[in-house]
């Protein structure tokens, strides 16, 4: 049974809504796997219904992401600023008439938008299926409350020395949204720890390798490897070496021998 507050009354509406609220607020990953999605689903109703009220999340926190989803919504017909957005907390009750919830869940997206994503940004950002594959990125996640990469230094040193002269040795960290398509379009190999950055496999290559690096807890999070097959990406995964890890955990620390293996497995030196 759910309990109604008061201040929840307000939340039911007499009008037919489109519900995109995402689970996680409006991070990088909510945005392009599950709400980005949801647009795409209803883009004949959008077109022809734009004042149809839409439900989204109201943490705005990342403004920057959207600057990034908004031209992929434009590119399929649809004009975001003319759509009636309502924000809302995503703890909030509401009921409405006729409730429009798309299905687009928010760890596995459906193939036919990955498809659709990655037509969209080949065409607005210059994305090529054909790239040569020059870029090695490591995301160490460095300056985040949790999982924090703390063998980073080891990781880019021994990259360094194994692939410098092959490879650009790449710091994820702060780019703009079209340099980061270019970066992760050009990738050869992704290793990073679980994280909303794991949601650039969408602008990686066929014949490219990801490692995703996982707290203990996660161990049965399996959602960036599936997105990973449906775009031809090899995909590893390496739990941490703290039993207790989870998804709060300060620090990621892991065993770099049996990492450098599965590298130099998939990477040959010249």
């Amino acid at each position: 049974m759910i309990r109604v507050k008061k201040q929840d009354i307000a939340m039911i509406f007499n009008e037919p809504v489109i519900n995109l609220v995402t689970l996680w607020t409006d991070d990088y990953f909510s945005l392009l796997i599950s709400y980005l999605p949801k647009v795409l689903s209803l883009t004949k109703l959008l077109k022809h219904n734009p004042k149809i009220m839409i439900l989204k999340n109201q943490n705005r926190k990342y403004i920057r992401n959207e600057a990034f989803i908004d031209p992929i919504i434009k590119y399929f017909g649809i004009v975001p600023r003319k759509l009636n957005y309502i924000h809302i907390e995503y703890q909030r009750i509401y009921m409405a008439r006729i409730m429009i919830t798309p299905i687009a869940n928010c760890k596995y997206i459906p193939n036919q938008f990955i498809k659709l994503i990655r037509k969209a940004v080949h065409n607005i950002y210059k994305f090529d299926i054909n790239s040569t594959l020059t870029n090695i990125i490591v995301d160490d996640r460095r300056g985040a409350k949790a999982r924090y990469l703390s063998q980073s230094y080891d990781i880019y040193d021994e990259l360094h020395l194994l692939y410098s002269k092959d490879y650009n040795i790449i710091n994820y960290s702060q780019y703009n949204l079209k340099q980061t398509v270019d970066m992760f379009n050009r990738c050869k190999l992704f290793i990073a720890p679980h994280g909303s950055s794991l949601t650039n496999i969408l602008f990686m290559n066929p014949g490219s390798i990801v490692i995703e690096i996982r707290p203990q807890s996660l161990h049965n999070a399996w959602y960036f490897s599936y997105l990973a097959s449906q775009i031809g990406v090899k995909y590893y995964s390496f739990l941490s070496l703290d039993p207790k890890a989870t998804l709060y955990s300060n620090v990621c620390k892991i065993n770099l021998n049996k990492l450098f293996a599965i590298v130099k497995e998939n990477i040959h030196l010249k």
